[in-house]
């Protein structure tokens, strides 16, 4: 059996009690003004697939918060995003600060971080 690197996180999170959600489709839109203000379980992409600029979607932490995560080179900090399968992957993890909620986004899959990086003294 071919050893799977993500179900191996999931099934360490799911016992270790954490949690994670999936998203459930991508939409394309134009700008960030196209993107509405509750956006459920969708992933939007700002701009083409070959050059998109944003990716937005809700905060998985259940606080209503939208996420919009930059992909443009010229700006920082910046993310970097795969799509297969209908998938959205970002690259590295994602934290938002004003829930302080810190996560990866594998396969349109969220796994949150146990450890409470908000505690280091140099964030």
């Amino acid at each position: 059996m071919k050893f799977n690197f993500i179900d191996y996180i999931k099934n360490l999170y799911k016992e270790n009690k954490g949690y994670y959600s999936v998203y459930e489709g991508i939409i394309f839109v134009n700008s960030l003004s196209d993107v509405p203000e509750k956006t459920d379980k969708k992933i939007y992409i700002v701009g083409v697939k070959n050059r998109a600029k944003w990716v937005v979607f809700k905060c998985p932490d259940g606080c209503g918060r939208r996420v919009e995560v930059n992909l443009m080179k010229t700006r920082y900090p910046k993310w970097e995003m795969t799509i297969k399968k209908k998938k959205v992957s970002l690259y590295p993890s994602v934290i938002v600060n004003g829930c302080k909620t810190h996560f990866w986004l594998d396969n349109s899959t969220v796994l949150i971080a146990k450890e409470d990086i908000f505690d280091n003294e140099y964030l």
